[in-house]
């Protein structure tokens, strides 16, 4: 019983871990594209 208690808890912290990790990755694609575009404004104002 206790076993499986921890086991669960194991899994559901990795199971945060990935989520946080896959939202960081969406949140830096995005940062990066929105600085590309930006970027791409500025050179064009240029």
């Amino acid at each position: 019983m206790d076993q499986g208690r921890a086991e669960s808890r194991r899994v559901r912290r990795a199971r945060r871990s990935l989520h946080a990790s896959l939202s960081w990755r969406v949140v830096a694609g995005v940062g990066a594209r929105a600085f590309a575009a930006w970027v791409a404004v500025e050179w064009i104002r240029l």
